[in-house]
């Protein structure tokens, strides 16, 4: 349980506190990459640590964002919509949220993909974190660009970011592309009810540079608002 340092930080600023909760969000996602590196080397048991860990992270960011919720200003004027505040921090959730349920999933059915497909499976998930660490890097930056009131350099770099995340997101499905082809040429030698968790899961973890992508546009919105 983290303690409630969230209301100190929205007086300071909005988005401080939405970054500070994607920092948290970002550990999660870390963890998932960490899961899947023990669960594909069918290390179970180190795989339960991890597993909980990332439990643990988003936890605490859901723990945060609750926080952030009730501690959010009604009233009180921001240079920022409210309602769109909160619509950040719902998608920046979302991300943690993901990284749970495909830790959770593998770990449940101790399910993990052929060997032979360790090594792209490991490099997706790395999509999946490198764009939530762009999204980070993106909200960090807003936070800059309020502070310097609206500067062109601090502007260009926000929207450098959002680029950034859409090329990981766009690779990221380039790859589940080449994985699903791969997973279908061994599918009759797999379980039946496996196979369909196994696209499942890369659905799941594509859908988390995909979040990261929907973080940035809303970075994007909250920005001309």
């Amino acid at each position: 349980m983290l303690p409630n340092l969230v209301g100190e930080s929205v007086l300071r600023s909005p988005m401080l506190a939405l970054q500070e909760h994607m920092v948290v969000v970002l550990q999660a996602v870390e963890g998932l990459g960490d899961f899947v590196t023990v669960a594909q080397a069918g290390a179970w048991d180190r795989a339960l640590q991890a597993q909980q860990r990332v439990a643990d992270r988003e936890s605490d960011a859901d723990h945060l964002k609750q926080q952030l919720r009730g501690d959010m200003p009604k009233r009180m004027w921001m240079p920022v919509a409210r309602s769109d505040l909160l619509d950040l921090l719902s998608a920046q959730d979302k991300i943690a949220n993901r990284a749970k349920d495909v830790a959770g999933l593998m770990l449940g059915r101790q399910l993990a993909f052929p060997a032979t497909m360790t090594d792209s499976i490991n490099s997706y998930v790395a999509l999946s974190v490198q764009a939530t660490a762009s999204a980070l890097t993106a909200v960090e930056a807003t936070q800059a660009l309020y502070r310097s009131g609206f500067g062109e350099r601090q502007a260009a770099e926000v929207e450098r970011l959002i680029v950034e995340v859409e090329r990981l997101e766009r690779a990221s499905d380039r790859r589940q592309v080449e994985l699903r082809a791969q997973l279908f040429q061994v599918e009759r030698d797999l379980p039946p009810v496996d196979v369909m968790f196994l696209y499942q899961i890369l659905d799941w973890i594509g859908s988390i540079a995909d979040r990261a992508e929907k973080v940035t546009h809303r970075l994007l919105l909250v920005i001309k608002s």
